[in-house]
This record gives C-alpha cells, sequence and structure tokens, in this order.
C-alpha cells in the first residue's frame, strides 16, 4: 500500500505526522497540496479513502469557508468545489491510500491508523 500524506510544510501537525512516520521508517509520498492542490475527482478518491463527507474536511473557521456562504448542510458537489478552489480549507494533515485514511488531527488518528492498518 502506497501511503500519501497531504502536507503543509507550516502545520506542526502535518510536521509532527511527517516525524512519525520516518520515526516508524514508513515512506509515504508528500503531496504540498496547496502548491499543487486536488481537483475534484482526486477529493472524491480522497473522501472515498477516508470513508468522509467533503464537509468533514472543512476547516470551518477559516474565513475563506465563512465567506463562503456554505454551510454544514451545503451540498456534498458545493463543498467539493470550494475545496478545489480554496485547497487550505482542507484539514491537515491527510495520510491516505487506494483505500484508506485518516485524518491526523489530532495526532493520536495518526497513531491508531497506523497501529491497526496493514501498511
Amino acid at each position: 500500500m502506497t501511503l500519501k500524506i497531504l502536507h503543509n510544510a507550516n502545520c506542526s501537525k502535518s510536521n509532527a505526522a511527517i516525524e512519525i512516520l520516518r520515526d516508524k521508517e514508513i515512506v509515504v509520498e508528500v503531496v504540498n497540496y496547496l502548491q499543487d492542490p486536488l481537483d475534484k475527482n482526486e477529493i472524491i478518491r480522497l473522501l472515498n479513502a477516508l470513508k468522509m463527507r467533503p464537509i468533514e474536511i472543512v476547516r470551518l473557521k477559516e474565513l475563506a469557508w465563512i465567506a463562503s456562504g456554505l454551510d454544514e448542510n451545503s451540498p456534498d458537489c458545493d463543498v467539493v468545489n470550494i475545496l478545489t478552489t480554496h485547497p487550505h480549507l482542507m484539514e491537515r494533515p491527510i495520510i491516505y491510500s487506494e483505500n484508506v485514511g485518516v485524518v491526523g488531527r489530532p495526532i493520536a488518528n495518526l497513531i491508531d491508523f497506523l497501529d491497526n492498518e496493514p501498511i
């Protein structure tokens, strides 16, 4: 299973996740999603791996989210659309493969994921 991490180098949780993965000698593909945003299909595949709805990976306190006029009851397609144009609205870090994934916030989620998923 090839793991990827949606990484923001300015995020302490994202950097902590990278360190945990390195300490466990797990090779991951680092995806700087702020410089190279995911397209709609990639976000949908990510959500399928996470088994989550789009709203569950949105940083709801970000100004771009508040200004969007969307809310927690907005259609999934609208939330995916805003994530494509404002990738900084995605929670981080997100560690995933084709079939499984986890939002590594809090970092205990990542540790639990690594302890319970065959990697």
